[in-house]
């Protein structure tokens, strides 16, 4: 099967197995939660993916996600943690189908809705092995995702490594899953309105 076909059926199937999630609500109150997932494509020289030639620089207004801490679940942005990770558990339960599409690791976090709206830049730097960059989330009437990734494979042992850039800005939907390409790596990202937590009073925001 082609990698575009992988891909394809890989979202096929996350969105055919995942939980159905409430639509957009109250503007103000609303706390949205973020997972991506990094793919690597197998070979990527024999993918034919292009080393990046120019640098993604993380933005001086990107702010790294906080450590995962329970005793702070009702400060936001609050990082998940991996047993709370829905899409690469998904994920990993079809492995068998998609080979070549390994998984580098996930990531998940959550937010309010003042700060999706306000614009939100999340740095991306160290979160995975060889990767720099960031994510901006922004929601107005639209809700916009744009990504800059810098990625260097561990696999290589000789010569220079290899660094892959991958580099999109894109307006995608609530609950459902998305999928930024590269020939070297992917990224499979959905962002969600929690069900529950608007309702539950004593959420503290940071400001964006």
């Amino acid at each position: 099967m082609s990698r575009l076909g992988c891909i394809a059926l890989l979202i096929f199937l996350l969105t055919s197995l995942a939980p159905a999630t409430a639509q957009e609500g109250e503007p103000g109150r609303d706390v949205y939660r973020v997972e991506l997932v990094l793919i690597a494509h197998g070979d990527a020289e024999a993918a034919g993916a292009v080393p990046a030639l120019d640098p993604t620089v993380t933005p001086r207004t990107a702010r790294p996600l906080p450590p995962a801490d329970p005793t702070r679940a009702d400060r936001l942005p609050r990082r998940l943690p991996s047993r709370e990770l829905r899409l690469e558990a998904l994920l990993e339960s079809r492995a068998a189908a998609l080979p070549d599409q390994r998984p580098i690791g996930a990531l998940g976090w959550q937010l309010g809705a003042r700060a999706l709206r306000a614009g939100r830049t999340v740095s991306l730097d160290g979160e995975f092995p060889g990767l720099l960059g960031f994510v901006r989330l922004r929601l107005s009437t639209r809700l916009v995702v744009e990504l800059d990734l810098r990625w260097a494979p561990a696999s290589r042992s000789e010569g220079e490594p290899l660094v892959f850039r991958l580099r999109e800005r894109r307006a995608i939907r609530l609950n459902e899953v998305h999928y930024f390409d590269h020939p070297a790596f992917g990224v499979l990202l959905r962002i969600e309105r929690e069900p529950s937590l608007p309702a539950v009073a004593g959420i503290a925001e940071a400001s964006p």
